[in-house]
């Protein structure tokens, strides 16, 4: 072998070497460029639906209010279904998120803090409709003023820290 032919070898290993890593980066990188996108992906559904619970759950609340405070009777039957079909979307979406888009512990735990508050408003309210239903609309009204309405400001504090941490999520992801 000729020092020519050493030298051509000794230069091509490098480069093949560095061609190889080329490729190996490149490929590396795609995976991670596509796991992110999916992650990313995952918080963007997860805060459309955050952003569908919570208005949900606040055409609940102002159904339930309009229900109980309004002294026709036309306006009352009205907004009952309403409020039921609204209560049971707000299950239905809770439900979703848990099945598909929890992500971690802190994520599942601020579900389930939702969840109990909103369960609770619903126990309350369910309460606060046979109150009216039976003649005793003020204190179905007191009800709704009183401790719906503190676990109502609950569930909004709920709901932001839980909006917060997906932004967070997304945003880290991203």
């Amino acid at each position: 072998m000729t020092i020519t032919t050493r030298l051509i070898i000794l230069l091509a290993i490098p480069l093949l070497i560095l061609v190889g890593l080329g490729f190996f980066v490149r490929a590396e990188l795609k995976k991670i460029e596509t796991s992110s996108r999916a992650v990313e992906e995952t918080r963007i559904q997860s805060l459309s639906l955050l952003g569908n619970i919570s208005r949900t759950y606040a055409e609940m609340r102002v159904s339930l209010r309009i229900h109980l405070t309004t002294d026709d009777p036309a306006e009352q039957a009205r907004y009952l279904p309403v409020y039921q079909a609204q209560q049971q979307n707000l299950i239905r979406l809770l439900n979703q998120y848990a099945d598909s888009l929890v992500s971690d512990d802190k994520d599942r735990r601020l579900m389930d803090e939702y969840r109990n508050l909103t369960s609770n408003y619903i126990t309350q309210s369910q309460q606060a409709i046979l109150f009216a239903a039976n003649g005793r609309r003020p204190e179905g009204v007191a009800l709704l003023n009183g401790s719906m309405k503190q676990i109502g400001e609950r569930v909004s504090d709920v709901s932001n820290e839980w909006i917060q941490y997906n932004e967070d999520l997304g945003t880290a992801a991203g």
